[in-house]
């Protein structure tokens, strides 16, 4: 949705945000889980590296809450038009 946005000139800094994001989140979170200690799902190691203070922990959750906010908005603006 990001890309349609970006085309149809509608809050495109968002948009390229949401898009970056979209597809770094996912590489960022597989290569922070590498050194996971056996017995820890995701979240939980997300956590206490998010305590440790780890940047790439920060940079996911930022990314998330900003992917969440942004479907959000888009939802609210697509119930507008309705």
């Amino acid at each position: 949705m990001a890309i349609v946005c970006f085309l149809r000139n509608r809050r495109r800094g968002l948009a390229s945000v949401a898009f970056m994001f979209a597809l770094t989140i996912p590489v960022v979170s597989v290569l922070g889980s590498i050194g996971r200690a056996n017995g820890r799902n995701e979240f939980e190691h997300l956590y206490s590296q998010l305590l440790h203070g780890a940047v790439w922990a920060y940079y996911v959750t930022i990314g998330y809450v900003f992917l969440i906010a942004w479907w959000i908005l888009l939802a609210k603006s697509i119930m507008k038009k309705r």
